[in-house]
């Protein structure tokens, strides 16, 4: 999460429901049985389901949360030499570079799956294969 936080920083959580939180919050959350602050890229909401994909600032990749993962919204960080400094809300200008960063993680992925569609069919043959030539 460098720059906004490094290492060694303490942070405050506001719990709450997820149903909350909006994309380009930093979001605190269980995995493995350890705390974690990412950033939120994407929100989904489907009836009572709710998943928010989460990457670090400087991370390559991300993942999706499921809804009982989700602790609450890092509101303020405190760095190792004391000073704290407040985490404003996401702005417009943020949740835009969010999604863009959000596809640039999922659409490489999502292209080689169409390609892998395309050449070798829903049932994994040759195309071609299928229509006889």
């Amino acid at each position: 999460m460098i720059p906004v936080m490094r290492p060694g920083d303490a942070v405050k959580i506001i719990f709450c429901d997820p149903r909350q939180l909006s994309v380009g919050d930093i979001v605190a959350f269980k995995t493995e049985g350890r705390v974690t602050v990412h950033r939120a890229l994407r929100i989904k909401r489907s009836g009572t389901e709710f998943r928010v994909f989460q990457s670090g600032d400087n991370l390559g990749g991300g993942s999706w949360l499921r809804n009982e993962q989700i602790l609450g919204r890092v509101s303020k960080v405190v760095g190792w030499d004391g000073r704290e400094y407040i985490v404003p809300p996401a702005s417009g200008g943020l949740r835009v570079r969010c999604f863009a960063r959000y596809l640039h993680i999922v659409l490489p992925s999502l292209v080689r799956s169409a390609f892998r569609v395309l050449l070798f069919g829903r049932q994994g043959t040759w195309a071609r294969e299928k229509d006889g030539q």
